[in-house]
């Protein structure tokens, strides 16, 4: 009489497949954990908020860049949020905003233990500002 091992053998497979994509799929929710956790972390500090007109996820979205001086005026841009997260438990947080050959530039770290630290301000000056 003949034994069937074929099926035996692929049901295992199907199981070790669909258990490797569930461990895959947890450690993407927690990264997502970890990178959402940082963003918000960051956007929760005082001092301005420049970063409140940035997407509150990764990603990029059209955008109203603010100008100061007499007149508050605003460009219209681009402004995209990422976070790029390392293996030691830190995040770095990156707000970049753009218009036409200008753009700003915001950065963070959050520390493993969820201290926000500012990294870097850079850019050009938004049209309307210091007039």
């Amino acid at each position: 009489m003949k034994t069937r091992k074929r099926p035996v053998a692929l049901l295992a497979l199907i199981l070790l497949a669909a258990g490797v994509v569930s461990g895959v799929l947890l450690a993407m929710n927690s990264s997502n954990a970890r990178a959402q956790d940082a963003l918000r972390r960051v956007m929760a500090t005082p001092g301005g908020n420049p970063w409140r007109l940035f997407p509150t996820k990764p990603g990029s979205a059209p955008c109203k860049l603010w100008g100061g001086g007499v007149v508050t005026t605003y460009t219209l841009g681009t402004c995209s949020t990422s976070v790029t997260l390392a293996k030691n438990g830190q995040a770095d947080v990156r707000f970049h905003g753009s218009w036409g050959s200008g753009w700003l530039l915001w950065e963070y770290r959050v520390s493993g233990d969820g201290h926000v630290t500012p990294i870097r301000s850079d850019g050009n000056v938004i049209p309307g500002e210091g007039e």
